[in-house]
């Protein structure tokens, strides 16, 4: 029987089809009008923080955040639904919820007129909960109550549930010096530690630094101030980290699930498809130059850059031997780097009082490479699959750029 509806999309009288077609045919109608699959979702965010004036230039700021999202898909599939005719539903309900609390102690004074000195340091403090529950079930009496009395299927789903929890503990300090507004220097450093990597490697260490030369307070200079408003170098130098991994990558995680002996369901706990290892931070590390130009009274502005960056035990996965039991494990891969440079324009062409005209453009020139990788050998990535076709789509090969 195929579904038919009225012009006003209302549901008929079935008909009777050759028993020549193939059952492979499917009326569009039939996913429009006998299914829903609708997302329910409540957010909040919410901030608070309030500073304390210690002495003159010297000032305690404490902060908490939440960030809070519960969401439901309540999905079901009719008895009228082709081929099927059983009723199938399902409910899933998720929440996220990520605590955030910042300790930062601020210093800012300026001595002789030619002497600035700011500097923070602190201590942050952030949690992540995810947790799912989900449950259905299929053979339905009748349409009317839809996913909301799972108890009426005369086929009940295996209810399914999850949860996951990562922290982030973080120790930052900055100093900024700046001397008679034409040389500027920065220093920073930040440690971090992820719950979700190794012990022993939980965590990472990220200085870094920049100092800028503006030129065009240099009395040798003799710049018009007309024509050009600000002329700095600039140069810099710095580490950061990526905790970019789902938590409990590192442990061996076991799935449930169910089998039969004889006559008998079995619940089984199984190994995932996916070997753990021994992770540790993903580390990049970049140096730049640069230019910064501003002519006409800042109208319009110029940078140009140029960058060197290099990233250690690059996170990836890697494809296993099926003989091994596993099909992939993420890990540290190797060393990438990249080096380019970049240009920007930006330029105020019109500023009226009832029409306003901004100008921005840039470009960017970026070569890349696969310095080394752990092993020496190449890493497949980018799974493609299309219905019967299942193939790499790019690899990862010492000298050569990233995704050939």
């Amino acid at each position: 029987y195929l579904p038919v509806y009225n012009a006003d999309g209302s549901y008929a009288e079935p008909v009777l089809l050759d028993p020549r077609v193939s059952e492979a045919l499917w009326s569009p109608l039939n996913f429009i009008n006998e299914t829903k699959n609708i997302l329910t979702q409540n957010n909040v965010l919410a901030n608070g923080a309030f500073t304390y004036k210690i002495l003159d230039g010297l000032s305690l700021k404490v902060s908490g955040g939440i960030e809070s999202r519960n969401g439901l898909i309540d999905a079901y599939q009719t008895k009228k639904f082709q081929n099927v005719k059983d009723g199938i539903a399902s409910l899933n309900s998720t929440e996220y919820t990520s605590l955030l609390n910042e300790n930062i102690l601020s210093y800012n004074k300026t001595f002789n007129k030619k002497h600035s000195v700011s500097a923070v340091a602190g201590a942050t403090y952030q949690t992540f909960l995810n947790t799912s529950i989900s449950a259905g079930g299929r053979n339905f009496l009748s349409d009317l109550t839809e996913a909301w009395s799972l108890a009426a299927g005369g086929l009940p789903g295996i209810p399914n549930s999850s949860l996951t929890e990562a922290t982030l503990l973080s120790g930052l300090g900055r100093v900024n010096y700046t001397f008679d507004n034409r040389y500027l220097f920065t220093l920073s450093y930040r440690s971090d530690g992820s719950s979700v990597y190794s012990p022993g490697n939980k965590w990472g260490y990220f200085p870094s630094a920049a100092f800028a030369w503006r030129l065009s307070e240099e009395k040798f200079m003799n710049l018009d101030k007309t024509i050009i408003s600000d002329l700095r170098l600039k140069a810099s130098w710095g580490r950061a980290g990526s905790q970019a991994i789902a938590p409990y990558s590192t442990l061996n995680q076991l799935s449930a699930g169910s089998t039969v002996f004889g006559t008998a369901l079995y619940t089984t706990m199984s190994p995932s498809a996916r070997l753990a290892a021994d992770l540790k931070w993903e580390t990049t590390e970049q140096t730049n130059f640069g230019l910064e130009v501003s002519l006409l009274n800042d109208r319009i502005g110029i940078t140009a850059d140029y960058y060197s960056k290099k990233t250690s035990d690059l996170l990836n996965l890697v494809q296993l031997p099926r003989s091994s039991g596993y099909q992939n494990s993420l890990r540290n891969i190797g060393v990438i780097g990249n080096k380019g440079f970049e240009f920007g324009v930006n330029a105020n062409i019109l500023n009226g009082s009832d029409f306003k005209w901004d100008l921005d453009a840039n470009i960017t020139f970026n070569r890349s490479k696969v310095i080394k990788l752990y092993g020496g050998v190449d890493i497949q990535a980018g799974l493609l699959q299309m219905i019967r076709f299942t193939d790499f789509g790019n690899t990862y090969r010492e000298g050569q750029p990233l995704g050939i």
